[in-house]
């Protein structure tokens, strides 16, 4: 081809354009003025002759080698509508501009706009959007009931058009969430429509949607349904590309939490919220606490394999107090009564209680073969106190407020009790104690407290730190107990003894599937005893044995009837690993 060639089809292509833009034009301009009038009617300035006085209203134009559909668009003063089709009459054009129009006002008017994208994938994004849009028009259909048969007029996509592909899912989930005369069958869909009814009542509540948004994320992918960005566009026709909604700039791009035992102060939000609780509380000690994050694998029992890196655990480690030091002997307790010093024998003594048969033996040996003797031949008992290192961990979950009774004090409040009066009683022993707690907000935010660390006294400052806490978020178990065994693993004591008080089957807000994390915390559990490490749970929930006994095995724990015996249960239990 030559290059006039080239240049003569440029040309054509460059036309053809043009002349399409045209068109779209041409449909649109009748009806410019009347949308910027249909704009007014809902409280917004129509004059779209001068942006800065109202809310300016244009025409998207397709490009005839575009492969996917246009989408309206929402920007700063200017809603960008959708063209409509060519082949289409005007009314029908119009109906398209106007349900735009008010579509994008839903959002205009209630939804927040650039939203931090965070750590949140591409999948999330599409599915917290189309729940966006269901929230925004409901919304807006309260005040205004026409805009459903408007609407509605372009949800027409049913269970039987198309292969089981995200788009037709979202399609078919918009559809359900708009008309409640359709009824589909696909069971991701109705979930979908049951959770987000439960919210009907609370349509402002855009948090508890997002929460929705992630189950249903979640369920996608786990249904293995494949999601490619770069094929998919927003059904219906009428609906915006989404972007108002979202923020994906270099502060709030997803990204990769930062690898093990590096400190996380600079993306640390998490470190920031934890100094203003600390501020409230008034324990200046916490205000300099140093978060570190660290990577955890998952197990998958579906798949039958373990995701690495697929949990983030931040630890907030305390800074050291001044008043640290090493406490003097006047200071100790006593021991606890149920502190027994097992007894060990002494053998080959010069003297003692009792005789050592091994020792006569061999002196009797030597003394018939003329070889001069050993006269270290008793022995006696002495005590040797063990050395434990007992790491007690806290679920400090949103469910740790509820109280078992009227009038009892909450789980939290016995959790707290609990901790207080071991962490004394184990204080004048050669035992190494540790007091951390645990909460989880999805896999990308489990956190991890250290109250008291083993080479801490259990002080006043201590002790402030303990009642600071507060119960809040859910139970991601598996991704806790892994990172409380790295804990222990540094430890050198004979033995080494994990204590779990919990008040409910592990869960977090990104897995529905309650089966999910009880199979992973078990899994977690397996690998303790290859680390010497003995785990025992303390559960603080009256229905618990449905589900303890997968995590923890037999004799590996003790369901509460009465919480509050909680103190004395573990003190019998640290009285028999030492007997």
């Amino acid at each position: 081809m030559t290059m006039p060639d080239v240049l003569k089809d440029g040309d054509e292509a460059q036309g053809a354009a043009a002349g399409l833009r045209e068109r779209h034009v041409a449909l649109f301009e009748p009806v410019q003025r009347m949308l910027g009038h249909y704009a007014t009617g809902f409280g917004h300035a129509g004059d779209i002759s001068d942006v800065a006085s109202g809310l300016k209203i244009e025409v998207l134009a397709a490009r005839e080698e575009a492969v996917l559909p246009v989408r309206a668009s929402i920007g700063a003063g200017v809603i960008k509508v959708p063209p409509a089709t060519l082949s289409a009459d005007r009314f029908a054009a119009t109906h398209l501009y106007q349900a735009s129009v008010a579509h994008a006002l839903a959002h205009l008017r209630y939804s927040r706009p650039a939203s931090p994208v965070g750590k949140r994938g591409a999948l999330w994004i599409a599915v917290a959007s189309l729940i966006e849009d269901a929230r925004v028009e409901r919304l807006l259909m309260r005040e205004y009931p026409g805009l459903h048969r408007l609407w509605g007029g372009f949800h027409t996509i049913r269970a039987d058009a198309g292969v089981m592909s995200f788009s037709s899912l979202a399609a078919r989930l918009a559809r359900t969430l708009h008309d409640p005369g359709y009824d589909d069958p696909n069971h991701w869909i109705r979930k979908g429509r049951d959770l987000v009814e439960e919210l009907a009542g609370r349509p402002d509540d855009a948090g508890a949607y997002d929460e929705v948004a992630s189950i249903l994320a979640v369920d996608l992918a786990q249904m293995r349904v494949r999601f490619d960005l770069s094929t998919y566009y927003v059904e219906p026709a009428y609906r915006d590309d989404n972007a108002y909604l979202w923020r994906s700039d270099e502060q709030s791009a997803p990204a990769k939490p930062e690898p093990a035992q590096t400190n996380v102060a600079g993306e640390s939000a998490l470190q920031h919220r934890s100094n203003d609780e600390a501020a409230k509380n008034g324990h200046a000690s916490l205000e300099a606490d140093e978060v570190r994050c660290h990577r955890y694998p998952e197990w998958h029992a579906r798949v039958g394999a373990e995701f690495a890196e697929w949990t983030s655990v931040f630890d907030r480690a305390p800074a050291q107090a001044s008043g640290h030091a090493v406490r003097s002997a006047s200071s100790r307790r006593a021991p606890p009564p149920w502190w027994q010093e097992p007894a060990q024998r002494l053998r080959r003594q010069f003297d003692g209680d009792d005789l050592d048969l091994s020792a006569l033996i061999d002196a009797e040996i030597r003394r018939r073969a003329c070889v001069p003797g050993d006269e270290r031949v008793f022995q006696r008992k002495h005590r040797r106190r063990p050395s434990m290192s007992v790491l007690l961990l806290l679920d400090l979950s949103e469910s740790t407020n509820d109280r078992a009774r009227a009038g009892e004090p909450s789980m939290l409040d016995i959790e707290k009790e609990a901790a207080t009066r071991i962490a004394t009683a184990l204080g004048p022993t050669p035992n190494r104690l540790a007091l951390h707690g645990f909460a989880s907000n999805g896999r990308h935010e489990v956190r991890y407290t250290r109250i008291k660390d083993f080479d801490e006294p259990f002080g006043t400052v201590e002790r402030h730190r303990l009642q600071a806490q507060r119960g809040e978020f859910s139970t991601r178990m598996g991704a806790a107990i892994r990172h409380a065994a790295t804990c222990l693993d540094s430890e050198t004591t004979d033995a080494k003894v994990l204590i779990l008080v919990s008040d409910g089957e592990p869960s977090d807000i990104d897995v529905h599937d309650s089966s999910h994390l009880v199979e992973d915390a078990r899994h977690a559990v397996a690998g303790l005893s290859s680390r010497g490490i003995l785990i025992f749970c303390f559960a603080l929930d009256r229905d618990a044995r449905r589900y303890v006994r997968t995590i923890f095995g037999r004799q590996r724990y003790m369901v509460m009837e009465r919480a509050t015996n909680l103190p004395v249960q573990i003190g019998r239990l640290l009285e028999n690993l030492v007997g």
